[in-house]
């Protein structure tokens, strides 16, 4: 007891200090300083150095900047279920639930947090009137009232974080050791590992901030090449080198290279046994959102913990326990694993039977190892597994779906949302856009890490007209979240109509920002049916997702791997809910109804564009008429879908738009091919409407489009 007064007593007085030094030290503006909890650290822990040193940088980074200042401490942030389990007289319960943000801390803690967002005027959303498009479902039912107007309450993870004060990144290549691993794993053996190579160290940036803000410094960072060491190095990042010859650019899924990858994925899981902690190595594109250890803790026999492809809860959306028997038997997801060092001979094997069958899927013989010699379910749903030599064995368990997340589990059936939780982990799989559709989603979601450049460019933004009966074309009930019973799902047809509606306003919005040198922001997307790398019905085999998508994820529909760094050209939807962007830019707005009018008519294109011309005039006029008059606002609103692009554009732009945008479009899939042969996935076609006109594979439509499949 005397000892733990002496650690309270110690760690206060160190952050007093610190809020002391800041005090003193910095003056006006609005960055935040996180002071770390008194209860994780002890004057005779390794840590503290290391922690001492990294608070001075940030201090020193704050001071330069000269806009960090000191506030109340914050509010605890809870999830609605959370709430509950506190309203209830639960509070143990309510620890293991809780989502901790950037500015909470559990309740055990009562050192000062320093809050990145002033507290903001909270409502209940209004019901859906009836006859209008619902809103999908979503974690809160409160809206907040931000200086651009109301928003859905953004998650806590959202929250700005603070910037990563930079150093000398040295010369030394540290390798990872007993010693190391030790060092940085908690009091009770926990560690986080995740490895990454130079072409995305701006995850493993992300990756971190979320733990510094969750307050978890029990991790590290495994860098593929001194490139991304130094990277690493240069925010103080714990991190060791692991030699592994590969390229600094993308894998790509597939490759050799992405095949060596596993290799050296199984090795350092191996490795990481063998230091003696028990370690949850996660994929850096797996961002962990609340802290998994409280979680983990509940289950003091498992020994291997992994997350899943399976699209369904089997305990349904009021229960966060480990999944049941049948969450066994869909492929394990090895992007997030829990290796308690106990098991180690489980992972000696995996890695011997990767080696010897280079080009075999790890995840497939993780699976495949871990199945050897098990049966029977235990307590809390953990099976007997692999068995060990000693004639034990492994005690394993399948994470909830819903809370350990896939990019389907959390982006399509929202699974999280339906329980009005937060999810542990978020892993981008299930997504058809490369690292650039990664990204995006990842700023759909408010999860990803972005400079406040990416915030302050000018905007053009604006709602896409979609009528009620293009997104229930069939009619019948719909639910609160606006979704349908399964028999009512839209036709394929049907879906590429209600597609090509939305993706008309969305190119000629391109059009227009091009015009006015703004970024677009992208309008909520609505699909009809999911997507898919085979052929299904509407959602794929054994998915809970419900239709139609009311959020559906951008690289579903619009192509933007092709499109290189799509960031260029759109932002996410949200972004202007989003907490990191500035308030100087959302006050900076001004709504415009960008509409054609000539001698008192309203003008248009029609589909031949055989009027263009005629439109041409006015609308290059109303272009010019919106840059003289709104030059210095940030935000540009529009109060209508915008003009056709040919009347924005120059005929010599317009030739160049529609060479350059007609790759854009992305895929549906996938339909059943005729005779079973063939391709069975159809392209949208951002150029839909215009007769005639060449698709991205130059094919000619000299009438009405329809959908066709391939190439």
């Amino acid at each position: 007891m005397a000892r733990g007064m002496s650690r309270v007593a110690w760690g206060a007085a160190l952050l007093l200090a610190v809020v002391i030094l800041v005090s003193l030290n910095l003056r006006g503006g609005s960055a935040p300083v996180r002071v770390p909890p008194h209860e994780m650290y002890h004057e005779d822990s390794p840590e503290l150095a290391d922690e001492v040193k990294m608070l001075r940088a940030r201090v020193k980074a704050l001071e330069e900047r000269l806009n960090a200042k000191i506030v109340a401490p914050a509010p605890l942030v809870t999830s609605a279920k959370e709430d509950a389990l506190i309203v209830s007289g639960s509070p143990a319960a309510a620890t293991q639930a809780r989502s901790v943000s950037v500015e909470a801390v559990s309740t055990s803690e009562k050192a000062m947090v320093v809050a990145t967002t002033p507290s903001l005027q909270e409502r209940k959303v209004e019901p859906t009137p009836k006859g209008m498009v619902p809103r999908a479902s979503y974690w809160s039912d409160l809206e907040v009232k931000t200086a651009g107007g109301w928003c859905r309450k953004p998650p806590p993870y959202a929250m700005a974080k603070p910037v990563f004060p930079k150093v000398d990144p040295g010369t030394d290549k540290p390798l990872l050791t007993a010693e190391l691993a030790k060092k940085h794993a908690s009091k009770d053996n926990m560690l986080i590992a995740t490895y990454v190579n130079y072409n995305r160290l701006d995850f493993a940036y992300t990756f971190i901030k979320h733990l510094r803000a969750l307050n978890n410094p029990h991790f590290l960072v495994g860098a593929l090449d001194e490139k991304a060491l130094r990277g690493l190095q240069q925010y103080s990042v714990p991190t060791f080198l692991i030699e592994s010859g590969l390229t600094t650019n993308d894998y790509g899924w597939g490759t050799y290279a992405f095949r060596q990858l596993g290799l050296h994925k199984v090795n350092l899981v191996l490795n990481l046994a063998k230091t003696g902690v028990d370690c949850l190595t996660v994929d850096a594109d797996a961002f962990i959102l609340r802290d998994p250890f409280p979680y983990i803790r509940r289950l003091p026999d498992a020994e291997v913990l992994t997350s899943s492809d399976h699209l369904v809860a089997t305990n349904g959306y009021k229960n966060d326990g480990l999944e049941g028997q049948s969450g066994f038997y869909s492929a394990f997801n090895i992007g997030y694993i829990w290796i308690k060092a106990s098991s180690v001979e489980f992972v000696q094997k995996w890695r011997d039977a990767c080696f010897r069958d280079p080009n075999a899927w790890d995840q497939v013989l993780f699976a495949s190892v871990l199945r050897r010699g098990g049966g029977g379910m235990g307590a809390n749903n953990l099976q007997k597994m692999f068995k060990k030599s000693d004639g034990t064995n492994v005690m394993a368990g399948v994470l909830p779906v819903s809370l350990f997340a896939s990019g389907h589990t959390f982006f399509v059936s929202r699974m999280a949302h339906l329980m009005h939780d937060h999810p542990y982990m978020v892993h981008t799989t299930f997504q058809y856009g490369g690292a650039q559709g990664k990204r995006h989603r990842l700023r759909e979601a408010m999860m990803w890490e972005d400079s406040t450049d990416y915030y302050s460019a000018d905007f053009l933004t604006f709602e896409t007209d979609v009528p009620y009966d293009l997104v229930y074309p069939k009619g019948g009930d719909v639910r609160e979240d606006g979704t349908q019973e399964f028999s009512n799902r839209m036709s394929v047809a049907q879906h590429f109509e209600l597609v090509h509606h939305q993706l008309t306003q969305i190119r000629n919005a391109f059009a227009l920002a091009k015009k006015l040198k703004r970024v677009l922001i992208l309008p909520k997307l609505i699909c009809g049916l999911d997507r898919w790398w085979a052929p299904h019905a509407g959602i794929i085999p054994g998915s809970a997702a419900r239709l139609p998508l009311l959020e559906c994820p951008a690289d579903h529909v619009i192509d933007l791997e092709r499109m290189g760094k799509p960031e260029t050209l759109l932002r996410e939807a949200n972004m202007l809910c989003n907490p990191r962007t500035p308030t100087a830019v959302l006050e900076s707005s001004a709504t415009v109804d960008p509409s054609l009018v000539a001698d008192g008519k309203a003008v248009s294109v029609s589909a031949d564009g055989s009027d263009a011309d005629t439109a041409r005039r006015p609308g290059l006029a109303r272009v010019q008429e919106l840059l003289e008059k709104h030059a210095a606002v940030k935000v540009l609103k529009l109060s209508k879908p915008a003009p056709d692009y040919r009347a924005t554009l120059t005929a010599n732009e317009v030739r160049d738009f529609e060479r350059e945008h007609r790759n854009y479009a992305g895929l549906w899939c996938c339909n059943h091919p005729p005779g079973g042969r063939g391709a069975g996935h159809i392209w949208y076609d951002w150029f839909h409407d215009v007769i005639p006109h060449k698709d991205r594979f130059g094919r000619s439509w000299d009438a009405e489009w329809f959908p066709k499949m391939g190439p």
